[in-house]
């Protein structure tokens, strides 16, 4: 019986693997982590990945069994990736469609969505808890309707020691694995249509404009024009929202931009346009940005472009 992987990656590593510098035997990913100021080699294995992302604890189910399903599909998206380079094209409907899936499950699947999702819900249960407790009356018609949904609940617990036990702060509140994940692919059936309802425009790096660059947040998702946008709105665009666009760096070679009414290109980009996407790679990351070397451009706030050895120097 094969041993149960534990390390789940929540970027593929096929994906990563696009980011390595060629003609080298065992390429290494160079990752700048902008919150230590550090750059550092590192295999895809070591970065995008987390302890038991995937794992899933349900009677019938091996706990492996979306690890073992998701690799499928990488193997899948490996394949797509591999093409797109050959092709430089997105007229393969396969390939296309491989994208675009991969795409909604990187935008989804993250562990600060889930931080923020486990966050709401904590906020929930305390004031659902609070309202619980307020009185006696709340707290034993709660107890009641819950024994008759089937919970198990300890009948010695009275309505003081459950107050006082509130009030303290003597609980955990742990939102199970199986809930995220159920609520992710909710979430991507929900983007799909709006990410395949865009114009594709596949942008390839010519020559000497240096590479494309990846993080650990690898879909951007964002308004064409902010300062256009009311402030309340502007950092919260929506996937099904007109005058947005999505950034997909597809490997150090290739970025895909999609936006609505517009058709679907190919672009040779210049240096200051692969600049550009990098700059807006280098926002998004939390806070790691993967590149084949250490070598790439960005634009800075007063438009000029810079070298990455800029990302490292102390904040002023």
């Amino acid at each position: 019986m094969a041993k149960e992987a534990r390390h789940h990656h929540y970027i593929p590593q096929c994906y990563l693997r696009g980011f390595l510098p060629t003609g080298q035997k065992k390429p290494k990913l160079t990752v700048v982590d902008l919150k230590r100021k550090q750059v550092f080699l590192t295999s895809t294995r070591g970065v995008g990945g987390i302890r038991d992302f995937n794992r899933i604890v349900a009677d019938g189910v091996a706990p492996d069994s979306l690890e073992n399903d998701l690799s499928s599909f990488e193997a899948q998206a490996a394949t797509a990736f591999r093409k797109l380079e050959e092709q430089r094209s997105l007229s393969d409907k396969d390939v296309f469609i491989t994208i675009i899936n991969l795409i909604a499950l990187l935008a989804i699947r993250h562990p600060q969505v889930r931080t923020n999702v486990a966050d709401a819900q904590t906020s929930l249960a305390k004031l659902i808890m609070a309202i619980t407790v307020s009185s006696k009356e709340r707290y034993e018609s709660a107890l009641r309707r819950a024994r008759e949904g089937g919970a198990d609940i300890d009948e010695d617990v009275s309505y003081e020691q459950a107050k006082e036990s509130f009030e303290r702060g003597e609980y955990d509140i742990v939102v199970p694995n199986e809930f995220h994940i159920a609520m992710e692919f909710k979430g991507i059936d929900t983007i799909l249509p709006y990410l395949f309802g865009r114009g594709w425009v596949l942008y390839v790096a010519g020559e000497d404009a240096g590479p494309f660059v990846t993080s650990d947040r690898p879909v951007i998702l964002e308004w064409n024009n902010a300062e256009r946008i009311p402030p309340f709105y502007r950092h919260s665009p929506g996937f099904g929202l007109k005058n947005t666009r999505v950034i997909f760096p597809v490997s150090q070679n290739m970025a895909l931009i999609g936006e609505y009414d517009t058709p679907d290109a190919l672009i040779v980009a210049g240096r200051r346009f692969v600049s550009l996407v990098n700059t807006e790679v280098i926002r998004f990351a939390r806070p790691q940005v993967y590149a084949p070397n250490a070598s790439f451009r960005f634009v800075d706030a007063k438009g000029n472009v810079r070298p990455s050895t800029d990302l490292l120097r102390p904040s002023r």
